[in-house]
């Protein structure tokens, strides 16, 4: 049984729906975008570290740090740094990638010749 035939198709519509609405509420809010990009960068680097099975304490003795300073990087990552991701990177052996997008603009025509036009700013929707 999967999750959407446990709780309900409609329960997982609601979820969702909650979801876009409190995502478009904060939009604009720098604390949730800062919180974004940096839970982006930690969720990259677990999954880095995932391949060579490289642990936190590995990691640490890499950037020449403490077991604590790794472990407060992804515990509290809204407060990492530019230093601390270039930090992180040179230790993954990865390129670091900082840019600032403009909005995509999207159209589209439905089946009844209606166009809508969306402006999307959100960096999750891009491809790389």
């Amino acid at each position: 049984m999967t999750i959407q035939q446990h709780i309900g198709s409609n329960d997982v519509a609601a979820a969702k729906g909650l979801l876009h609405e409190y995502e478009e509420q904060y939009a604009n809010d720098p604390d949730y975008i800062a919180e974004r990009l940096a839970l982006r960068v930690t969720e990259e680097a677990a999954k880095i570290m995932q391949n060579p099975g490289l642990s936190r304490a590995d990691l640490a003795a890499r950037m020449n740090v403490s077991r604590a300073y790794v472990t407060k990087i992804f515990d509290a990552p809204p407060n990492l740094t530019l230093r601390s991701i270039a930090r992180l990177a040179l230790a993954l052996g990865v390129k670091p990638y900082v840019s600032l997008l403009p909005p995509r603009i999207s159209a589209r025509v439905g089946a009844q010749g209606d166009a809508t036009i969306e402006l999307d700013s959100d960096p999750d929707h891009y491809s790389a």
